[in-house]
């Protein structure tokens, strides 16, 4: 029941969600790829939002990281300090902006 309360409170954000299946000018994820897709973006951006962390550290990188990334940039204005540990960070990097780096 706590985990089925706690979606019904997720959603309240679905419809803010800024991606789409393709990639979209000024955001690094997108729904179709190969390592990270629909529900697993969806669960984290919401996550993200409802909880606020102020910090958070991955290990392993990639999409996920960018869903951090224009999560913290689009609705938390940039209050979540984002630390990403990958020693093959070519994925990563592919999905960063100039300024990112």
């Amino acid at each position: 029941m706590e985990q089925l309360a706690l979606l019904q409170e997720l959603s309240v954000y679905y419809p803010e969600i800024p991606w789409t299946v393709h990639k979209k000018e000024g955001l690094r994820y997108q729904f179709e790829n190969d390592f990270y897709l629909y529900t697993d973006g969806i669960i984290l951006y919401s996550l993200l939002r409802h909880l606020k962390p102020k910090r958070v550290i991955e290990i392993g990188s990639g999409f996920s990281s960018a869903v951090m990334l224009d999560t913290n940039e689009l609705f938390l204005q940039h209050r979540l300090e984002l630390t990403f540990i990958e020693p093959y960070a070519g994925r990563l990097l592919s999905l960063l902006s100039e300024a990112d780096k």
